[in-house]
């Protein structure tokens, strides 16, 4: 992994994805009560009018990543269903230093250079960002039928939803 690159990519075959969800579902129980968000079902994730609210909700996620994770820390990225490569994120790297709006955005075709490696928003794909402590995770869950959702579980996770309250893309989603 270059210093500079926050996305440590795990091979397909490596096992690390398959034992943090199982780590993780057997820690989610002792967890408490989740928060969960519902994305509108004609939310557009690649329309540029709701392209400043993703921003937003990207950079605060961001910002909540490095408050919640020890320097040279990481957290685990896993796709819940297996499907894709997992990776380590370390947000105290210099994720999105020098990013236009639209890699900040990264719903745009054919973008090189996007900020996020996988999307915090669930335009197809599900994804977990799971503490290495399993003490905390955000899970963005893609949902074939119904409305897909975001969800904020474990202490840590939820007081900093309190302390900083919420972008205004969750606001709108209350």
């Amino acid at each position: 992994m270059d210093a500079h690159d926050a996305w440590e990519a795990l091979e397909l075959e490596n096992p690390e994805p398959e034992q943090v969800l199982a780590r993780f579902e057997a820690a989610e129980s002792g967890l408490g009560e989740p928060r969960t968000f519902q994305l509108p079902a004609d939310f557009g994730f690649y329309d540029a009018a709701n392209r400043e609210l993703i921003v937003g909700f990207n950079r605060w996620m961001l910002e909540r990543f490095r408050e919640l994770t020890p320097p040279g820390g990481f957290v685990h990225v896993v796709d819940p269903d297996l499907n894709h490569i997992g990776y380590r994120l370390h947000p105290h790297a210099p994720l999105g230093q020098g990013a236009t709006l639209e890699q900040w955005w990264g719903f745009v075709q054919y973008l090189q250079g996007s900020v996020w490696k996988v999307p915090l928003l669930p335009d197809g794909d599900s994804y977990d960002f799971i503490s290495p402590g399993f003490d905390w995770a955000f899970r963005s869950r893609f949902a074939v039928s119904g409305l897909s959702e975001l969800v904020f579980a474990g202490a840590p996770m939820l007081r900093a939803l309190e302390v900083h309250g919420l972008p205004e893309l969750l606001l709108r989603l209350s």
